[in-house]
């Protein structure tokens, strides 16, 4: 049967942190008068900026392919990818990660990398959204996964 695990960062864009020069390119109009008055700036990712979502993305890839030496050809959701999962199949969507092997003790491995790589980076994990390597449905992305392989929609999104 198939195993699946997953994580998901805690509030992942807030702690993906703005290099000093973009900061005034997020700022808001200035607040208070006189000496007072203050030109708040944006001084993490804002999620409502168009780049946001691309630049996340990137880094969440970048974490994992530098943790785990998980292969981009290994991605479960590439055009042309074989139906058969050899060795280990993964995703990420932002700030979710999504594994699935045959392999209980592989995909242990890359989730407990992950989860140090994680806490390494400043970038904790949700417990409460995450779920170590199990034979038990998964849902993620608004698709559930079951112990046999098959997707389905979640019904719960509908």
């Amino acid at each position: 049967e198939l195993y699946m695990c997953k994580s998901d960062m805690d509030n992942f864009y807030h702690r993906i942190c703005l290099p000093c020069w973009m900061r005034p390119y997020f700022g808001l109009p200035p607040v208070g008068k006189g000496r007072q008055r203050k030109w708040p700036t944006m001084r993490v990712l804002p999620m409502g900026w168009s780049h946001s979502v691309y630049l996340a993305q990137k880094i969440h890839e970048q974490i994992v392919s530098s943790a785990t030496s998980l292969p981009a050809a290994a991605a479960a959701v590439l055009p042309g990818t074989p139906r058969e999962i050899q060795g280990i199949r993964h995703g990420t969507y932002i700030e979710d990660f999504v594994g699935l092997s045959y392999d209980k003790n592989l995909l242990c491995e890359v989730y407990e990398s992950l989860q140090k790589s994680y806490s390494i980076q400043k970038l904790p994990s949700n417990p409460r959204k995450c779920m170590p390597p199990e034979k038990s449905m998964m849902k993620a992305l608004g698709i559930m996964v079951q112990p046999v392989g098959t997707l389905e929609p979640n019904p719960e999104n509908f």
